[in-house]
């Protein structure tokens, strides 16, 4: 009787994860529009979901849900424990052969990577 009773509240149960489309901030869709869920990234990294994309989300144990990830369609160019952080038409590429490649516009301290090496003394 228990098991059986176990068994019926699963089937009830909600999934642990699903994926849903991001419409907009911390709002997804999955069966139903879930609004102002917490995003979760790894430590130093910041990150928000853009309208369109296909995230993970999770429920947790305290029962509520979180967004933990965007699925990604890896570029051809992206090998095996590469990495690639990208937004719009930026982007980082950390090649396994140990070059970093910036794509985008460079600022240093709110400076134009261009100008930053620029002397004014005349020199």
């Amino acid at each position: 009787m228990w098991l059986s009773e176990k068994a019926a509240t699963r089937k009830n149960a909600p999934p642990p994860a699903e994926v849903g489309t991001a419409t907009g901030g911390a709002s997804v869709f999955t069966e139903t529009e879930k609004r102002n869920l917490p995003v979760c990234a790894p430590g130093g990294y910041a990150w928000r979901p853009k309208f369109g994309d296909d995230v993970l989300v999770i429920k947790c144990a305290d029962g509520a849900s979180r967004v933990i990830s965007a699925l990604s369609n890896p570029q051809e160019t992206l090998e095996s424990g590469e990495v690639l952080i990208y937004s719009g038409g930026a982007s980082i590429h950390l090649k396994n052969d140990g070059r970093v490649l910036i794509c985008g516009e460079v600022y240093i301290n709110g400076v134009p990577l261009s100008d930053a090496g620029d002397d004014d003394h005349g020199t």
